[in-house]
């Protein structure tokens, strides 16, 4: 049975889903069966084109006569503009070449007819400026009895310029739906790719990305097991909010304040006090994540852009970097800590 979540202003879906609807509580759900890429795409409605057109500037220009005239006088660089709704998504130069969405599922789908992923959920994010989907993969583990993650595959381009076409592996804890980077202190992560040259051949690369996740995922799970070893409490934690969000002399604290609050209530809330977990590093840095994922508040004129804006810090932006700092940190805190 399908069913509407979100929807934007102008009636269009912001995302499709399988399953559950998604921690970030916009979309439409699909049938609960495996779908193709052309499902998804028509599901989340980005089933779209890209069509790139030249640039002109117009300017008016006196004539000898006294008349005036309109110049058109083309420019460099492409605009790049939605073929169904002619939504301008952006500006690029003449090296920039176009990801189309059905091009993005064709490079995915290869691996989905083979088994090794599933579709999960795909969308768009600014009037389609950005498009993404997220497929899981059939590993997953568990911390501690009753903590478990599932690994997913994020992959994602921007079609107004602004960003790389882009690979990553990431995991969801599934006892509270936080997503959790797989970026460990000495590599980087996922694949980035950018929108010139031979992009296709290079796309073959991203390929590679998604069968090698496995060895980042068992990493994430060695890392992961290690901070449930180390004992870390309220103040603790209250140092590393400290570093997260550190306060600013002769500015206005208030926000910060409420993230630093919100951290150090969540670290003592039902998701950490699983047997195992309570009390451990592991609590802390989810805790960081529960926040950060669910309650760090974002600006909008209603509810659909609030929760574009939300999933776009948290999976894309700054609250993304956010996280993998935080983990970053406490890694490195555990360290000190079992010495």
């Amino acid at each position: 049975m399908s069913d509407f979540v979100t929807k934007r202003q102008d009636g269009s879906r912001e995302a499709a889903f399988n399953r559950h609807p998604p921690w970030w509580d916009m979309g439409y759900k699909c049938s609960d069966h495996a779908m193709n890429g052309d499902e998804m795409q028509k599901a989340a409605q980005i089933d779209w084109l890209v069509e790139q057109h030249q640039l002109y500037i117009h300017r008016i220009e006196e004539q000898p006569d006294g008349t005036k005239k309109v110049i058109h006088q083309q420019i460099p660089g492409l605009a790049n503009v939605r073929a169904d709704n002619h939504f301008h998504l952006g500006n690029v130069s003449e090296k920039y070449k176009v990801v189309q969405n059905s091009e993005a599922f064709d490079f995915v789908d290869a691996l989905h007819q083979d088994g090794i992923i599933k579709y999960e959920s795909a969308g768009s994010l600014k009037g389609g400026k950005f498009v993404w989907l997220l497929a899981k993969m059939p590993q997953e583990f568990e911390v501690v009895a009753g903590d478990k993650l599932e690994q997913y595959i994020l992959f994602t381009t921007a079609h107004d310029g602004s960003r790389a076409v882009r690979v990553m592996p990431t995991s969801v804890r599934v006892v509270c739906w936080n997503t959790l980077s797989l970026a460990t202190a000495n590599e980087s992560k996922g694949l980035s790719i950018r929108h010139k040259g031979d992009i296709f051949e290079k796309l073959a690369d991203a390929k590679k990305c998604i069968m090698t996740a496995n060895s980042k995922f068992n990493q994430f799970h060695e890392d992961a097991q290690k901070l449930t070893t180390v004992k870390f409490d309220i103040d603790q934690l209250k140092g590393m909010t400290e570093l997260l969000f550190p306060r600013e002399k002769g500015k206005n604290d208030t926000r910060r304040a409420k993230a630093r609050a919100s951290i150090m209530a969540a670290f003592t809330d039902d998701p950490q006090n699983i047997d195992g977990v309570r009390g451990t590093a592991w609590a802390a840095f989810n805790a960081i994540t529960q926040h950060v994922d669910h309650h760090s508040g974002y600006k909008g004129s209603n509810t659909a852009e609030k929760n574009e804006a939300r999933m776009d810090s948290v999976l894309f932006g700054a609250n993304s970097r956010l996280k993998a700092t935080a983990l970053k940190l406490m890694n490195k805190t555990a360290e000190v800590l079992s010495a």
